[in-house]
């Protein structure tokens, strides 16, 4: 059994080799392979060196165990460190890999939104083609209206309800509304519509005549 003068003269000892192997070889892989592949050189370099400095021999064997402790401590220390950038990178991908898989759903959402808007507003548009084409083949015959004519009425009328302040049908704005039959029959019987544009006591002040007349000839060329 070691007095406690030994225990004590092993520990300074121990603490002495640790600062030796703190100082020179921190820890990585490219140090541990250094221990590995030098301990007999390394090893006398600690015994001669505590020798030097003070004078006292150290055992090579005591060198040499504390040596193999410190290349087992740092093995166990590397592999943590090891597992544990493994496991970093592994959670890392993992985020990256959430990430763009939640800019790919929203991605494919505003994708799917788009056509479902795309499909809406075709749909609007073929029921709208389809309610003109079935007004327009609603009107008598002999009127020859087509979707020429009947954009320029549209908007004939509109200017109309907006400054012909005789004109009946001043409520009636929303193009919707006319495609009825009976109302554009009524419209179109309308003196507005059958004699004259230009009667320049019915208009309200400031109205630009002018302006309305040239829509009257677009009126009166189309429905040629």
């Amino acid at each position: 059994m070691d007095s406690p003068e030994q225990v004590y003269e092993s520990n300074i000892l121990k603490i002495a080799i640790n600062k030796y192997l703190d100082k020179n070889f921190q820890k990585s892989q490219e140090n541990l392979q250094r221990l590995v592949s030098n301990k007999d050189e390394i090893v006398w370099d600690i015994v001669s060196t505590i020798y030097t400095q003070s004078g006292y021999k150290v055992s090579m064997s005591f060198a040499q165990d504390i040596l193999e402790q410190r290349i087992k401590d740092m093995k166990e220390q590397i592999k943590k460190h090891e597992e544990k950038a493994h496991q970093e990178m592994i959670a890392y991908q993992k985020m990256i890999k959430m990430k763009a898989e939640e800019v790919q759903a929203r991605q494919e959402i505003i994708r799917i939104k788009a056509e479902e808007e795309k499909a809406l507003q075709e749909k609007i548009r073929l029921e709208k083609e389809r309610r003109i084409t079935n007004f327009l083949d609603s009107l008598p015959k002999e009127l020859n209206f087509y979707k020429t004519k009947l954009d320029v009425f549209i908007k004939v009328h509109q200017l109309c309800c907006e400054h012909y302040t005789s004109y009946p049908y001043s409520n009636k704005l929303d193009e919707e509304e006319l495609l009825n039959t009976e109302l554009f029959m009524k419209i179109m019987e309308t003196e507005i519509f059958t004699h004259t544009l230009c009667d320049a006591k019915s208009f309200i002040p400031g109205f630009n005549i002018r302006l309305l007349s040239g829509f009257r000839s677009i009126l009166i060329n189309s429905l040629i």
